[in-house]
């Protein structure tokens, strides 16, 4: 009886894990003069997605841990980062007009 229930308990919370927790795939959309998108994918199908205006941008910054292993690798982390601030640079250098 004890054994079930601890399995049960085990099993509850590995997919209270995958559900809320563990997060398969983030994506970033920057759009020049509207904002940015992010949306986060987690290992259960549910999808979170934020919404930032551009004119309550910023900044952006990556923050991950990098370790050997890590995924996506640093390379490809710069190269996000400098895309970003490119795209926030052009926005700035253009003004829109009301």
């Amino acid at each position: 009886m004890i054994l079930s229930a601890a399995i049960f308990i085990t099993l509850i919370g590995l997919l209270g894990y995958l559900h809320f927790v563990k997060i398969d795939q983030e994506t970033l959309l920057i759009i020049d003069s509207l904002g940015i998108q992010m949306t986060s994918s987690y290992a259960s199908g549910k999808e979170s997605t934020t919404f930032i205006e551009m004119g309550k941008v910023k900044d952006v910054i990556i923050n991950e841990a990098i370790y050997m292993s890590a995924k996506p690798r640093l390379d490809c982390l710069i190269e996000v980062y400098r895309s970003c601030q490119e795209i926030l640079a052009h926005g700035k250098a253009t003004p829109t007009s009301p």
